[in-house]
């Protein structure tokens, strides 16, 4: 039997899902589609740039401006032209976190998972945050979650934040970097939110190792 596995956002509307979709869930996870057409694939790459550029608005301008001429040839082309339109028009009058002074790098390579309960967990973070706080070096890391139907609540971010601030503390920090609650950031790029990780997390993940639990029993249980 493959190992049981959820991605980071998976895991975040598993916790606050009604049975049903909790079902369904772990279902998508362990019956994925073998061909996704990738959504917001330009948009992405934009979004990225934009972190990275600090917020350049002239980037978003120009990326819009190419948007909005892009001739497309299918039906699923155009509506991805038009939401990504969408997304990077908002992204104008955004409220993102300040990182001034923070060094905000891509992950690169292939990262390790993390393991709960007997079920793996993608977190690949899109970015690590590095600098100074205090006179401490501080680390941190971005998540981005980039979906016009899936709204990211609350308690959703808190459990992928705790998630990556846990993956941060156990693979990416160095011995003389402490990781920084507020720089273990979930970005709903849709709605122009973000979220930081609380200060107090164990109890959180306690909670996640509970669902993990179940979610390796109604892997076990389930069938195509």
């Amino acid at each position: 039997m493959n190992q049981p596995k959820v991605s980071l956002n998976q895991i975040g509307e598993y916790l606050e899902a009604n049975p049903a979709r909790r079902k369904k869930i772990v279902q998508e996870a362990k019956y994925p589609k073998k061909f996704i057409t990738a959504r917001y694939s330009t948009a992405k790459k934009i979004i990225r740039q934009y972190i990275l550029s600090d917020y350049d608005n002239t980037l978003l301008t120009h990326s819009i401006d190419k948007l909005e001429k892009k001739k497309t040839d299918k039906p699923f082309q155009e509506q991805d032209r038009i939401l990504s339109l969408e997304l990077l028009r908002g992204l104008q009058s955004s409220i993102l976190p300040n990182l001034d002074g923070l060094t905000i790098n891509i992950v690169e390579g292939k990262l390790p998972k993390t393991n709960i309960s007997g079920i793996q967990i993608n977190i690949n973070p899109d970015f690590i945050i590095r600098g100074k706080y205090r006179g401490k070096k501080v680390v941190g890391g971005i998540k981005l979650s980039i979906a016009k139907r899936r709204v990211i609540s609350k308690n959703s971010a808190d459990t992928i934040t705790v998630l990556l601030k846990d993956f941060l503390e156990k693979y990416i920090a160095k011995d003389d970097e402490i990781v920084k609650s507020t720089l273990c950031l979930s970005v709903d790029a849709f709605r122009n939110k973000y979220f930081f990780a609380p200060n107090t997390y164990r109890r959180k993940l306690n909670h996640i190792s509970t669902a993990c639990e179940e979610i390796a029993m109604r892997w076990r249980e389930m069938v195509a």
